[in-house]
């Protein structure tokens, strides 16, 4: 388990510390709080209040999630921030009574985390990048970028829930688009090379990334509301699952010359452009 915090850690706990530390929040009560997150980092504290936490990282090996969740209910915590699907399920299985609040999750009521977006029920809420979504968009701006492929490959990590989702899900849209679709899931004991040694046999025209939670920290900082709520009594399950409402779409124009890629001038017009 790394020491070293990274930096989505970082982020919420300086978020975290900003907004207790404007609004007062603690002063009075004396209260330590404890606060599970499922990530790496070091013990923070602020002027007024105390609030230790708890890292826990799988390193990205989301075997290791379950035992690190049991670790954070056996201390135990006030409250689990989790980031990622696997996190936030194996969060759910180890406890119904501890808050658990997501930093991003891709759909959480069809990985079977909560019941609803509206009214999540239960000791989970927090924030959804709707990413499952992002997926079969990102497929459309390939099929605008390469009009005539034929094969793609979709690259994800294993056991992940998420990407078997994301996996399924695009692969009815290339199959009905009448194309060819691999699957190739990146086992964490075996490393990333392997995984792209069969991408490079499979020779496909274009390959898709899965979504990575690393890049939701605007989600990130919003989790630290939603844990100020939880520790003022507000009810989990009462907290509305929030969606990302800010998206953007990158050209990087030194990347598409390398590849020889022309950027169609509807996908320019909608881009930020790095020269």
């Amino acid at each position: 388990m790394n020491a070293h915090p990274t930096r989505r850690a970082v982020l919420f706990a300086a978020a975290l510390t900003t907004l207790w530390h404007r609004a007062g929040w603690g002063q009075e009560s004396g209260r330590t709080y404890r606060l599970g997150i499922l990530s790496s980092g070091a013990t923070r504290q602020a002027p007024g209040w105390v609030v230790f936490f708890d890292y826990r990282w799988a390193e990205a090996d989301d075997t290791c999630q379950p035992g690190l969740a049991a670790e954070l209910v056996g201390l135990p915590v006030d409250l689990i921030l989790t980031w990622g699907t696997a996190a936030a399920l194996a969060s759910k299985r180890a406890t119904a009574t501890i808050p658990i609040v997501m930093g991003s999750v891709g759909d959480p009521v069809k990985a079977g985390i909560v019941s609803s977006l509206a009214r999540p029920g239960g000791n989970v809420t927090g924030f959804s990048s709707q990413s499952l979504e992002l997926e079969g968009k990102r497929f459309a701006i390939m099929r605008d970028l390469l009009p005539g492929i034929a094969q793609i490959v979709m690259l994800g990590n294993t056991p992940n829930t998420y990407i078997d989702l994301a996996m399924e899900s695009v692969e009815r849209l290339v199959t009905a688009a009448g194309l060819k679709f691999d699957g190739v899931k990146i086992d964490s004991g075996k490393g990333l090379g392997a995984g792209l040694d069969v991408v490079g046999k499979a020779h496909p025209d274009a390959v898709l990334v899965a979504a990575a939670t690393a890049f939701f920290d605007d989600l990130f900082r919003q989790a630290a509301g939603y844990v100020d709520k939880i520790l003022r009594g507000a009810s989990p399950g009462e907290l509305p699952v929030q969606q990302a409402t800010i998206f953007r779409l990158l050209v990087n124009l030194t990347a598409a010359k390398a590849l020889g890629l022309t950027i169609p001038p509807a996908i320019l017009a909608r881009a930020e452009v790095i020269e």
